[in-house]
């Protein structure tokens, strides 16, 4: 939905009927308000979104879980004197992907998408003392060649950004018997896959 303000001081309000455990995103797009790339208004959502800077290059409010059921109010309310129009879309985010992975097994191949939001988590069962390394290759994740997505292997790599041009962690030794998870979060809005 575009919301437009034609003044100064002049906010504007969306609502939506939420229900408790549903998974949302938000992005703003389309924006003429000010002149600013980044920081022409606010945007902000009570139990939802704090109250985050978007301008002219708009906004994605990753994924977010509702606590409740009941209407959730959306404010955009544009700083100073600027005042313009900025397209909001409300996006209904998928259950995460989960399939399983192994060290030394065959390579998985993840898609995120279509709606933006959505990761991929990827379990697997390591050994104390393990030694693993991890390669994402056949990237279609955005557009760009470094910076499209992050990952990270939780307990294990803190992360790292890759894109078209893929990316190879280096060998890390597993701290402790168990599982570990394998996370890959594309940026802002972007969608695709990887492997």
């Amino acid at each position: 939905m575009t919301v437009t303000t034609s003044s100064a001081g002049e906010n504007a309000t969306l609502r939506f009927q939420g229900v408790a455990g549903r998974r949302v995103a938000l992005k703003l797009s389309g924006v003429t308000i000010g002149s600013s790339p980044c920081c022409s208004a606010w945007v902000s959502s009570p139990g939802l979104v704090q109250p985050s800077l978007f301008g002219r290059n708009g906004l994605f409010v990753d994924t977010k879980v509702l606590p409740t059921t009941g209407t959730y109010t959306i404010l955009v309310d544009p700083i100073g004197a600027d005042f313009g129009s900025a397209t909001l879309t409300l996006y209904d985010v998928p259950p995460d992907v989960t399939p399983s992975i192994s060290p030394g097994g065959a390579p998985v191949s993840v898609t995120t998408g279509p709606v933006p939001g959505q990761n991929a988590v990827l379990s697997f069962h390591g050994l104390a003392g393990q030694r693993v390394s991890l390669k994402m290759s056949d990237v279609s994740i955005g557009t760009s060649p470094c910076c499209a997505a992050y990952v990270s292997i939780r307990g294990v790599f803190p992360g790292a950004l890759f894109g078209r041009n893929g990316l190879f962690v280096d060998t890390k030794v597993l701290p402790t018997t168990g599982t570990y998870t394998v996370l890959v979060d594309p940026l802002g809005a972007e969608v695709g896959a990887a492997t």
